[in-house]
């Protein structure tokens, strides 16, 4: 009998130490939840149905806005030719934002800059839906109804080339003058196309070129409106169209 007793309290023990055990690691887990992982700052910019009218800044590159006449009026814009896009993808859940105001914002194309601004009323219904306004799909973005703008130097923008695939294709090497591409859409990005010309004949041949980094992206940006040689792979692009990945460029006059 001694010994059945001592047998029952050495389980009983054992019990009562594993539930000691289990209620310390779950009140744990409950302590590291609360006090570091929703203490975890974002720098993501809120916006909902909520706080739409609140002023946030964002940081990017203007580009043209790719939108289509239709588009435009479908989304309720009143101009809609230009966006902010090359976002940081660590910082903001969207490709971009279309600018709306009176400020000159064709004077700012490819330059990196801080915008600020409130989301577009009218946009309230892409924000609840997932970036569809009208039944149509907004490419990822909404409208900003912009208070300030202000350049920064291009080493305060993420640029990221699109895909983190390998390149390989026709090598070239091309001279002609480099111009601002506008976007055949929101979110594909052309937006500089190289206009070369053949000295024995009238034909000249239109290139789009999709820089590799931000140093070469640097460049192209210097040679905007002048004659540049720049060197890289022939790649498939968007709806059959080809364009170069620019690896070099030399020659900017």
């Amino acid at each position: 009998m001694l010994e059945q007793n001592t047998f029952n309290k050495k389980h009983l023990f054992m019990l009562v130490g594993f539930l000691i055990i289990s209620f310390i690691f779950i009140f744990g887990v409950i302590i590291f939840n609360i006090f570091f992982i929703q203490k975890i700052p974002t720098s993501q910019p809120k916006i909902d149905k909520n706080n739409y009218q609140e002023l946030f800044t964002i940081t990017g590159i203007v580009r043209t806005s790719g939108l289509t006449q239709e588009e435009k009026k479908l989304f309720k814009l009143t101009d809609g030719s230009y966006q902010v896009t090359e976002l940081d993808q660590n910082k903001y859940a969207i490709g971009g934002l279309f600018l709306e105001g009176d400020m000159d914002f064709a004077s700012y194309i490819n330059v990196c800059v801080a915008v600020t601004g409130t989301i577009d009323p009218r946009w309230v219904e892409a924000i609840i839906h997932n970036s569809t306004l009208q039944g149509r799909y907004t490419y990822d973005r909404f409208a900003m109804n912009v208070t300030h703008m202000a350049t920064l130097g291009l080493e305060y923008c993420t640029y990221t080339l699109p895909g983190q695939e390998l390149f390989t294709g026709e090598n070239k090497t091309l001279t002609g003058t480099i111009l601002t591409f506008s976007r055949p859409a929101p979110d594909i990005a052309y937006d500089y196309v190289l206009i070369t010309s053949h000295p024995n004949t009238l034909e000249s041949e239109e290139v789009i070129l999709v820089p590799q980094n931000y140093q070469i992206l640097s460049a192209i940006n210097e040679g905007v409106g002048q004659k540049i040689t720049v060197s890289g792979t022939m790649q498939q692009g968007y709806a059959e169209s080809q364009y170069l990945h620019v690896t070099r460029v030399t020659n900017v006059k």
